[in-house]
């Protein structure tokens, strides 16, 4: 577990202070978080935490999924119909100023 995760319990807890040479660390230790997967001693919005983690989850495996461009574009019926329609206008509009 890095940091960044790791601050997102750190942010939500009660416990939390800000010193200016580590940033956010623990009142109860004067250290910054050194747990595996989840503080002992974290006092706060559980549920706002989980929430934050499981977005951070789906969004890698959105990455993984996806790569760095994001989700391709979906081509609907639609957007096949304007531009036959768009070949169709342009094809008529040759043959105009071709005669």
């Amino acid at each position: 577990m890095d940091r960044e995760h790791r601050l997102t319990f750190c942010k939500r807890c009660d416990h939390q202070k800000f010193d200016s040479q580590k940033g956010i660390v623990c009142d109860l230790t004067n250290e910054i978080a050194r747990f595996y997967s989840s503080c002992n001693d974290f006092s706060g919005d559980k549920t706002a935490v989980d929430r934050v983690v499981k977005n951070r989850e789906l969004n890698k495996i959105h990455q993984e999924e996806y790569g760095k461009y994001g989700k391709p574009p979906k081509v609907t019926v639609w957007t096949i119909i304007r531009i036959i329609a768009l070949i169709i206008t342009l094809i008529s509009l040759f043959v105009k100023l071709a005669s």
